[in-house]
């Protein structure tokens, strides 16, 4: 042991100023720092009138500033105090609107003299270099676009002209996005509804220097204590709760995005979700309430539901919905649930009641059942339809009622979609798809939508036919592929399918019609890019398929102008294939990596 001590004192003498020396940041290589600095592909999102796309860019990898911003925990959010948004939400750089009508990107890989890298054409959106672009929200109608800045005391609110491509900010508005959204486009699609942060709140409020009481916990011995990942940033003493009082509540109010004029609704409040009715003249509200919970998120915290008019005044009161701490494991919450308006009715409500008392080990005949309430709300809701199973979605069409409903059968992991009409209580069912929720190589996709001019979507028809687009699981891997599904006959016609040498998927109609169609195209040696699919001619002798036959146990797929498909599964249709964007593979050094044993 005596001949440890001096190796053991001379480290220790060591170490002392080494420990004293200025820590810095280090850095790797320059070949390695410009592959972790490149900045990752645009994002794109298509024009609701299918016309244009909007393409932002996004940043690399984040400053130091960004991940050492104040940050304040509560009730499983995290919100940065000085600009009352999330903490670290996700931003972009830049805004280039890109008409379809523009001429094709160039393919041969070389940037034009001037052109910014990876962005593509298209008129570039001026915009100060500081900006933090957040969350862009198309207008219904596709001319103007919604999106917040990040600035360095609040969250703006900015507006942008599609046609003009030019944003400006809108004056006296400091949104507040504590808990999740902050603005939507009301029905009239030029009026946001907006969340701000109270002028009249004062500051927040101070931790007092001894504990205005003990922390009480109780434990009933029931379920419901909540998952591990809801304890992250739950709150925790009587400060806490009084800081997501005051960085949770927000002021509501309307702004007229061509005049800029901003009206108050209502009085500040902890607001939750925030519903307009599709003629503008109703409201669906939750205002949230203590008691809160020190073990659950804010979303299981009480809420008053009501129905509000224009003038913010309470038609009716929907639900008073308690702490949602007792759910039952895969259980759902008692009373009044997934609230919503039909989107074809001008103010119809539209809910879900629970018939077992959210306990899937209660055996009866009937779990769930949906209601219908009209304005001006009189009398009691009208029941239209009861599920032998778990109610999962619904998706209404344009025409009348009718609407696809989805069931899940808990025991059997079993997924049962239908058809019914809800115009009338009483309505009959009929099955359209049945299956295994565990089944990828079956899955039939999801219906696509089209937007209506209130602002919401219904299912895309084309007479008795609706589109659907999927991943396409195949034994061999994905091929995303979308097919046409007739209602009546239950037949599907198979319109593309990816190719196997690529990765290339449906991301929406372009153009009038429904003969070409936007797609997300890479593969190992090509970047992600946006194409657009032309429709050409039915391949000869090739025919649709009745739903659950061979169309659909493989995943789907394109065929090139001309060609015929092989095997089932396989489009039906020819199409053709012109690019949109050319964005550059930012990291080129890492295409030349192979793997090697």
């Amino acid at each position: 042991m005596r001949l440890l001590v001096p190796s053991i004192v001379a480290i220790l003498g060591l170490a002392g100023p080494a420990a004293a020396q200025e820590a810095y940041y280090h850095k790797p290589i320059p070949e390695v720092e410009k592959v972790l600095q490149a900045p990752p592909f645009p994002a794109v999102w298509l024009s609701p009138a299918r016309d244009a796309l909007l393409i932002a860019e996004r940043p690399g990898s984040p400053p130091l500033a960004d991940l050492a911003a104040p940050k304040v925990k509560l009730a499983g959010v995290r919100v940065n105090p000085v600009t009352n948004g999330p903490h670290r939400a996700p931003y972009f750089l830049g805004l280039t609107v890109k008409s379809l009508a523009d001429a094709p990107e160039p393919t041969d890989g070389k940037r034009r003299h001037g052109e910014r890298a990876n962005v593509g054409e298209g008129r570039r959106v001026t915009l100060p270099d500081s900006i933090r672009i957040g969350s862009p929200l198309w207008s219904a109608d596709g001319k103007r676009v919604a999106f917040t800045n990040t600035a360095k005391d609040s969250l703006e609110l900015w507006v942008l002209d599609v046609a003009q491509a030019t944003a400006r900010r809108i004056p006296r508005v400091h949104l507040n996005a504590a808990l999740g959204w902050s603005y939507l486009w009301m029905p009239d699609q030029r009026t946001l509804l907006v969340k701000l942060v109270d002028p009249d709140r004062g500051p927040p409020p101070r931790l007092p220097p001894v504990p205005t009481g003990p922390d009480v916990q109780e434990g009933s011995g029931q379920h419901g204590i909540g998952s591990t990942y809801e304890r992250r940033d739950v709150l925790e003493t009587a400060h806490d709760e009084d800081l997501f009082d005051y960085y949770g509540s927000s002021a509501l109010a309307f702004v007229d995005v061509l005049s800029g004029t901003v009206t108050r609704f209502g009085k500040a409040d902890l607001f939750g979700s925030i519903q307009p009715s599709p003629d503008g003249e109703h409201f669906i509200v939750e205002r949230i309430h203590r008691p809160y919970s020190h073990l659950h998120a804010w979303w299981r915290f009480p809420r008053e539901v009501e129905i509000w008019d224009r003038h913010a005044q309470v038609e009716r009161r929907l639900a008073s919905l308690a702490l949602a701490d007792q759910v039952p494991p895969e259980g759902v919450p008692t009373g009044p649930r997934f609230y919503s308006w039909r989107p074809t009715a001008p103010a119809t409500l539209f809910y879900v009641e629970a018939l077992d008392q959210g306990d899937p080990d209660v055996k009866v005949p009937h779990r769930d059942r949906l209601l219908a309430w009209a304005a001006p709300f009189s009398g009691e809701a009208s029941e239209l339809l009861r599920l032998k199973e778990r109610f999962d979605g619904i998706a209404w069409t344009d025409s009348s009622g009718i609407a696809l409903v989805q069931e899940f059968d808990r025991e059997r992991r079993w997924e049962t979609t239908y058809q019914v009409d809800l115009s009338a209580p009483g309505a009959t069912t009929r099955v359209i798809w049945d299956l295994s929720v565990n089944e990828k190589y079956m899955a039939p996709g999801d219906p696509l939508f089209r937007p209506l001019a209130n602002g919401f979507s219904v299912i895309d028809r084309d007479g008795a036919s609706i589109y659907l687009a999927g991943a396409g699981a195949t034994p061999s891997g994905d091929r995303p592929f979308l097919d046409r599904f007739d209602l009546k006959t239950l037949r599907t016609e198979r319109l593309f399918r990816c190719d196997k040498d690529v990765y290339e998927s449906f991301l929406g109609w372009a153009g009038p019609g429904r003969s070409r169609f936007f797609t997300r195209r890479e593969s190992p040696k090509e970047p992600p890019n946006t194409f657009v699919r032309t429709l050409e001619a039915p391949v000869v002798g090739a025919g649709a398929t009745a739903a659950g036959a061979a169309s659909r146990t493989s995943g789907p797929a394109s065929t090139a102008a001309g060609a015929a498909p092989t095997g089932a599964g396989e489009a039906t249709w020819t199409s053709t294939l012109a690019p949109v964007t050319h964005f550059l593979d930012p990291t080129p050094e890492l295409r030349g990596i192979t793997k090697r044993i």
